[in-house]
């Protein structure tokens, strides 16, 4: 190329590589907010996600705090009572559950004690109901499995929080 082509070649190039970059720049906020529209639109966003610690700790006397965060905790929970279908029948808790809360057919709850322990009382929980364990190995949980029933299939995964196991449960 001579001299003069070559700048012409140079500046075409030049102006085609601003255009995409100044294409890409104007498209991500754009697709961040299609983003955020379509997770609000389908309830991705939880109901307390506004929730400020200055908002809990507004009052300032420790009692309405503590006050405060236990109606926080207790807006976001659902009762044992919205439990799906027949769980209490075919799946059911382990001795010792508690703080039990569910979203649909996913069902947690909490047992006092280590991981690998609460782990082992969940799979007997479950061969005592029928229940075939298939060990997720990798992770604390397992598949569980059966022939017939309202639920014919399970996911549990066991993570030790403290001095106690929150157990989930994903249901099919």
């Amino acid at each position: 190329m001579t001299g003069d082509g070559a700048r012409v070649w140079w500046r075409r190039r030049f102006a085609l590589a601003l255009i995409i970059v100044a294409a890409i720049v104007a498209v991500a906020p754009a697709s961040n907010a299609v983003f955020t529209v379509a997770g609000t639109a389908s309830g991705a966003v939880p109901a307390n996600a506004a929730l400020r610690a200055s908002d809990l700790i507004a009052g300032g006397d420790v009692d309405e705090v503590l006050s405060n965060i236990e109606q926080a905790a207790e807006s976001g929970a659902t009762s044992v009572e919205s439990l799906p279908g027949e769980y209490a029948e075919e799946i059911g808790f382990v001795a010792g559950a508690r703080d039990v809360r569910v979203s649909g057919s996913i069902v947690g709850f909490v047992v006092d004690g280590a991981c690998d322990d609460a782990y082992k009382k969940l799979c007997s929980h479950m061969e005592l109901r029928g229940w075939a364990v298939v060990p997720a190995g990798g992770i604390t949980g397992a598949t569980f499995v059966k022939e017939s029933g309202r639920y014919t299939w399970a996911f549990a995964t066991c993570t030790e929080v403290g001095n106690a196991t929150s157990v989930v449960l994903r249901l099919a």
